[in-house]
């Protein structure tokens, strides 16, 4: 697994499991979210992200798929 830490306010953690395509996104208040199928090219332009709250919202919420949500 591969992570990034204190990645932005609203999003505390990122990580990308190579295996399974799997990205895991810790936010700021706790809540974790499961995304999958998730190429590694989408992780490293999300964990580079000059505003990484911005890129979550217009490329990944609602458009990767959502494995799990707690």
């Amino acid at each position: 697994m591969v992570w990034n830490n204190r990645v932005s306010h609203g999003i505390r953690t990122i990580g990308y499991d190579i295996s399974t395509g799997t990205m895991e996104i810790i936010f700021s208040d706790d809540t974790v979210r499961y995304y999958g199928p998730v190429p590694y090219s989408l992780y490293t332009g999300f964990a580079h992200a000059t505003f990484p709250d911005r890129f979550y919202r217009h490329t990944i919420e609602g458009k990767i798929p959502l494995i799990i949500n707690t």
